[in-house]
Order: C-alpha cells, then sequence, then structure tokens
C-alpha cells in the first residue's frame, strides 16, 4: 500500500467552468505534461483520494477522465512541444526522452 507508481492522467472535460476547476486541482498534485495530460506520483491511497476530488469536480455523463498506470522501470517518450521552455527539465518526472524527429513513432525496447 505504500509503495509509490508514477500514473498518466488525461481528460477531455466538456464545461469550461469544471475544466479549470479540475486543472486547478491536478496542477496542485501532479506535473504537467501536456494540456490535458498529467503526470501523478503516490501510492494506492493517494491516488485515491486524487480520484475521489477529480470525482467531485467532473460530471461522469459528461466528462471523460483516464487514469494509466506507468510501469517503473521505463522512460516516457515524448514527440513535439515541451509544457516546460526548452533547457527547462523537471527531475522529479520519470526519465523521458525527447524525439525531435517527428516523422518515426517506432518504439523499441
Amino acid at each position: 500500500m505504500h509503495d509509490k507508481h508514477w500514473y498518466l492522467i488525461s481528460y477531455d472535460i466538456h464545461h469550461p467552468r469544471r475544466l479549470k476547476r479540475t486543472q486547478r486541482l491536478l496542477r496542485s498534485q501532479a506535473s504537467a505534461l501536456l494540456e490535458s495530460l498529467y503526470a501523478f506520483y503516490g501510492n494506492a491511497g493517494e491516488l485515491a483520494e486524487l480520484r475521489a476530488a477529480i470525482a467531485r469536480e467532473t460530471h461522469a455523463h459528461d466528462d471523460d477522465v483516464l487514469i494509466y498506470a506507468l510501469r517503473n522501470d521505463r522512460p516516457l517518450h515524448r514527440w513535439g512541444r515541451a509544457c516546460l521552455p526548452p533547457g527547462l527539465y523537471d527531475f522529479s518526472l520519470p526519465a523521458l526522452i525527447e524525439h525531435h524527429q517527428h516523422s518515426s513513432l517506432t518504439l523499441r525496447d
């Protein structure tokens, strides 16, 4: 129960007020990777608390929120623009491999 893991959280929220509230919540507890994609690091209890807080801000019949557990032994891969300015890195995030050529999106082990 105390083991911490990385999770990706993505959302599609349709009402502007619910969207702003959810963004504010996630910015306070997770790291932004893209406009609607966040990385969260926590244990099962912390994830349950975050899920409950997200559920209070969203409407299940109108909005979509997806949470994916990541493997701790694998880096994240990113193509495209970063959320942080060039040259600025957040070393609290999982390992990140940046791909500057957009023509190949093939991942290899």
